[in-house]
């Protein structure tokens, strides 16, 4: 063979190994951040490694005074509900405005009194308006635009609920006058059908392939039971039902929703509570086993007490839930505490986001990354809010009015490059 040739092909085939290792260790996790902590079954977990040491500030969007609420990310452009009662979208890559949809807000006909948290799915925006009468309407827009594709009445009344939920094809939302969950047809907004779900605010369902789950109180008057529902994906009706008799809530305001495990197994967190004869101090961590056969009937699994409250989060095995002033890791399927940690200022507050080497977290005061593996901070930033990581890219809604985007810059084109051939260089004097 002629001798450049071959050094040529080595040449080729060294730079193709070199580039392929350099983006390997550099990718950072990247999933489309589509609803409520991310996913249908809200585990607030984005597979793959995150360099958290070496995030800066990408942009920041701020709307000054007016609050801003829940994210979703997808098609290149971040979404919030908010300022005010809206909708607004900006660039992923900038922070620019892309679109907004503003409403009326007030309590009168036509008037809005809350909006939704936006979900993303395959070019399409959702979210719900609310009042009592003629503006509960199920929306979905175009993602690029924010233009109109329908807007579907629904039963609700001054109800507040977290993101909608896609899946399928199919987005779930809660509703319904007295409590209650709706299946919508993604591309037009049609019903597909109403099941039942306790009379609760801010919650938004779980999904698999086979059923939408939900945990909040039962209708009523004081004492109320708690009540995980297992509802069938294809007509609505409740297939399970799981009793949990020391529910104690506290208000109207579930303020999370039922996380779906690897091992049929969900969680749920009833928090400190208020309800009478179950007034507590103290917060419950609940798993339910899912399994449903010919052997084995849904049933709640383990409880852990303490301060529980917030939204758990789960990966590769590993619950993390706040636990008063501090963040605790335990065993899914025992629910045995692995670790806990100790925020250096203020108290977590309800939601988190795990990769498989780092967890956000957010206090009252900080926003911190912790190594999963040292349990150190790796970083932090002195603001506080709702979180999204999409694309390489922390998200975080400050509800004082304001986006902030961190990345880690990721390596020019020309550094991987000299990279190369310094590598290349090392590896030809041993060759």
């Amino acid at each position: 063979m002629n001798p450049f040739k071959k050094t040529a092909r080595w040449i080729a085939l060294k730079l193709a190994l070199i580039f392929a290792g350099v983006a390997s260790v550099a990718a950072p996790a990247r999933a489309e951040w589509s609803t409520y902590q991310g996913n249908a079954a809200h585990t607030g977990y984005v597979p793959g490694n995150f360099d958290a040491s070496h995030l800066s500030l990408k942009w920041s969007a701020s709307y000054g005074p007016y609050s801003i609420g829940g994210l979703a990310v997808g098609g290149g452009a971040v979404y919030f509900d908010g300022p005010s009662v809206s909708v607004t979208a900006l660039n992923e890559q900038t922070g620019a405005v892309l679109w907004s949809n503003p409403f009326t807000y007030g309590v009168n006909r036509g008037q809005v009194s809350s909006t939704s948290a936006p979900a993303y799915a395959n070019g399409m925006v959702y979210y719900q308006t609310d009042n009592e009468q003629d503006v509960n309407l199920f929306h979905g827009v175009n993602a690029t635009t924010g233009a109109q594709v329908f807007a579907t009445s629904y039963d609700a009344q001054w109800d507040v609920y977290l993101n909608p939920t896609p899946y399928g094809g199919n987005i779930y939302t809660g509703g319904g006058r007295y409590g209650g969950m709706y299946s919508y047809n993604a591309a037009g907004g049609s019903q597909n059908w109403f099941g039942n779900a306790g009379p609760y605010y801010t919650w938004t369902p779980a999904v698999d392939g086979k059923y939408a789950y939900c945990y909040t109180g039962s209708p009523g008057t004081d004492p109320r039971d708690g009540l995980f529902r297992m509802i069938d994906l294809a007509t609505g009706s409740t297939t399970y039902l799981v009793t949990d008799i020391l529910f104690q809530g506290n208000g109207d305001y579930m303020d999370s929703a039922v996380v779906l495990g690897s091992h049929n197994d969900a969680f749920a967190v009833d928090k400190v509570g208020g309800i009478y004869p179950y007034v507590s101090g103290t917060g419950r961590l609940i798993c339910f086993s899912t399994q449903a056969d010919s052997t084995h009937t849904p049933h709640i699994a383990w409880v852990d007490s303490g301060y529980f409250k917030g939204q758990p989060t789960l990966a590769n095995g590993v619950l993390y839930a706040n636990d008063g002033p501090d963040i605790v890791a335990l065993n899914e399927l025992t629910g045995n505490i692995l670790w806990s940690w100790t925020p250096p200022m203020g108290t977590p507050l309800s939601t988190m986001i795990a990769t498989d080497n780092v967890l956000f977290v957010s206090t009252s005061i900080d926003t911190y990354a912790l190594d999963l593996t040292t349990h150190q901070v790796d970083w932090s930033y002195d603001i506080t809010g709702n979180m999204a990581l999409s694309d390489g890219t922390l998200f975080i809604a400050v509800p004082t009015g304001t986006v902030y985007a961190f990345a880690t810059p990721e390596p020019s084109a020309i550094g991987f490059v000299i990279l190369g051939f310094g590598l290349l260089m090392r590896s030809g004097r041993r060759d």
